[in-house]
């Protein structure tokens, strides 16, 4: 590889970090703002609890894959991120 390398040919790495902010950001801003978004909507009840339920029960199925990758009994296993 040469030591005169062009800076457009260098790939962009920042996009990659600016993407997880944006996908932690709307994985908060979501459940928060969504399910009263939905009730304002005036759909049927039905519909409106099937959306706000697929919101919130989303995060919850995160939380258990998270800590089935933990070990159970650590008590810092939360903190640890492990």
């Amino acid at each position: 590889m040469s030591k005169h390398t062009n800076p457009a040919e260098k790939p962009a790495a920042g996009w990659r970090l600016k993407l997880g902010a944006a996908l932690f950001g709307l994985s908060i801003i979501l459940p928060v703002l969504g399910v009263p978004l939905v009730t304002a909507l005036g759909l049927s009840t039905t519909i409106t609890a099937s959306v706000s339920g697929a919101l919130l029960v989303r995060d919850l199925y995160t939380v258990i894959a998270d800590r089935a990758t933990t070990n159970w009994f650590s008590p810092y296993s939360f903190w640890s991120g492990s």
